[in-house]
């Protein structure tokens, strides 16, 4: 496979005028569709490719290493890679891949060299760079929320263990003012239990909330902390920020950082 598709994504379906292959593929902040085939030679069962509106049959991402991954766009196509259906799998040059109920087989060594020869035409300029300073707040953000949250779930569960700490101490009380005859077991443990059940309550309801305040974190995290190129936004949640400031570069559209 040609190394000019390396990062690329490739948009795949049914030409809606034509009837032959679509292709899509934005270069440059452009986009750039082929027909390929002869017209009438692609069945209705295989999903139309509609260029600028990102519905297709199927989708192949290329990443920067060169792996591919085939997306099945919508659960209602049919898609099969070496005979059986997916929604989304890795594949090779070599792969097998058919689509809708006809089992049309889709040429992918074919699709491959049609969009290598259409980024090549183009020319491949130079990596647009964008900043990403603003994603430093962001992953601050996270990371200070999580440990903050990390100590609450600290204190709530020593809060959470104060009975077991509290009951044999009220024991020796008990039995310390009974045995001088200054009061009675039961006042003792009441007012034990007075003391620690709300304090059990509260650190339990605390606690109960924890698991949700740390997914609504995470989504905040993976809304916000994306690639800044706006024909990219994939998430960069694998990557620390400084851990970003090293790459220099996205990992999957390629564009630089400053």
């Amino acid at each position: 496979m040609n190394n000019n598709l390396f990062g690329r994504s490739i948009l795949v379906g049914r030409d809606e005028k034509h009837g032959s292959l679509g292709l899509y593929l934005t270069l440059d902040n452009k986009p750039y569709y082929i027909s390929l085939g002869q017209p009438g030679s692609v069945p209705n069962s295989v999903s139309r490719c509609i260029p600028g509106s990102g519905r297709a049959h199927l989708r192949i991402d290329i990443d920067p290493s060169g792996h591919m991954q085939l997306s099945n766009l919508n659960p209602q196509n049919i898609t099969c890679v070496d005979g059986y259906e997916i929604m989304k799998k890795h594949i090779n040059p070599n792969s097998h891949i058919t689509l809708g109920s006809s089992a049309w087989p889709l040429p992918l060594a074919n699709v491959l060299d049609t969009a290598a020869n259409v980024v090549s035409k183009v020319g491949k300029s130079a990596p647009k760079a964008y900043t990403v300073a603003h994603l430093k707040d962001v992953w601050h953000n996270y990371t200070l929320r999580n440990e903050k949250m990390d100590k609450k779930q600290s204190i709530y569960a020593f809060l959470r263990g104060i009975p077991m700490i509290v009951a044999p101490i009220g024991g020796l009380l008990s039995a310390y003012f009974v045995a001088n005859g200054r009061t009675s077991p039961f006042l003792i443990s009441l007012t034990v239990t007075l003391v620690t059940v709300p304090i059990v309550l509260y650190s339990s309801l605390k606690m109960m909330k924890q698991p949700e305040e740390k997914k609504q974190n995470l989504n905040n995290l993976k809304k916000n902390y994306v690639c800044p190129n706006p024909d990219c936004r994939r998430r960069l949640t694998n990557f620390e920020y400084e851990e970003l400031l090293k790459m220099k570069k996205c990992p999957y559209c390629g564009c630089t950082f400053k």
